[in-house]
């Protein structure tokens, strides 16, 4: 399930430079990707599914229902199974899923051909952070989990996401952890889970464009170990990290969002999460409108004859 946002009239969006090619063929809007947390849903970021196609760009906000907010939901009830570990995989799957549907989809519907599916951005937060790195290209790290899981889960920690990426030793040794998906051009990771499940050698595979997004009141995803320590192994030429002040797992989620959580006490959720929303809806235009209008310039660029 996924929900579908298009500008307008079938803008592109605004370039940041005056120098921006004017589109001439039908497939002229950039696409991102949205992709929510465990026991979230696909309206958690509409506000910036809302401001980024009023500013030109097609988005499409996943559902990956087995870690959704109504299946988490059903599950403490007793009406469903948990998660199951391969759900790490399955996410990252999904998007190309999600891009696979788009371009075959685009060749009978006027609306989505519009869409350019080589300039491709994704944003995840939390657990969606992660399947946003996995599915641009960060490598998923089995040996560093098997070398650190039983340490870290069998003693005291304060990072609660470390049993979550410890999950991923559940699956067989022989199951394949590729899941990248080359047409994603651009991804930011809000609050994403990263220190074990890529550990530096997955981080370093990543050669797009990325920015990190920590909030320093952050209990379930850690600032320190989950994104300012992993924001140093990242190797790609373009890289961003925007720590929030006094914002926690919950401030970057809207409120169409939160409604579907599970409960959760105010000193977790922490203060009016507004403000770090309105600077990530200006961060995240302002780090799309840059490196995918690079993506279009390098490609009318190649195509000049010499």
């Amino acid at each position: 399930m996924a929900d579908l946002y298009l500008p307008e009239g079938g803008s592109p969006p605004a370039s940041p430079s005056a120098a921006r090619p004017q589109a001439t063929a039908p497939a002229s809007i950039p696409v991102v990707l949205l992709s929510h947390g465990l026991g979230s849903n696909r309206n958690s970021l509409a506000y910036l599914a809302q401001h980024l196609a009023s500013h030109g760009y097609g988005v499409v906000s996943i559902e990956h229902y087995e870690t959704s907010s109504d299946r988490i939901t059903r599950f403490f009830k007793g009406m469903a199974a948990p998660p199951s570990a391969s759900e790490l995989l399955l996410r990252p799957r999904d998007i190309t899923a999600v891009l696979d549907s788009l371009t075959s989809r685009a060749q009978t519907d006027p609306k989505l051909a519009q869409l350019d599916l080589n300039r491709v951005g994704i944003v995840g937060q939390s657990l969606g952070g992660y399947t946003a790195l996995a599915a641009a290209g960060a490598e998923l790290n089995r040996p560093l989990l098997a070398q650190r899981c039983p340490e870290d889960i069998n003693r005291f920690t304060l990072n609660i996401s470390l049993p979550l990426q410890c999950r991923l030793l559940d699956l067989p040794v022989q199951t394949s952890f590729q899941v990248k998906d080359p047409r994603i051009g651009a991804v930011l990771a809000i609050n994403p889970l990263t220190s074990q499940i890529f550990g530096p050698s997955g981080l370093a595979k990543l050669e797009v464009p990325v920015m990190f997004v920590a909030g320093t009141h952050d209990y379930f995803a850690p600032a320190l170990p989950e994104q300012l320590q992993p924001f140093g192994w990242l190797k790609t030429t373009h890289k961003y990290l925007l720590l929030a002040d006094n914002s926690t797992h919950f401030s970057f989620l809207g409120d169409t969002g939160t409604s579907g959580l599970l409960p959760t006490s105010q000193r977790l959720l922490g203060p009016d999460g507004h403000p770090a929303q309105q600077a990530l809806q200006a961060l995240g235009l302002a780090f799309f409108d840059r490196h995918l209008e690079a993506i279009a310039n390098t490609a009318s660029t190649s195509t000049k004859p010499t």
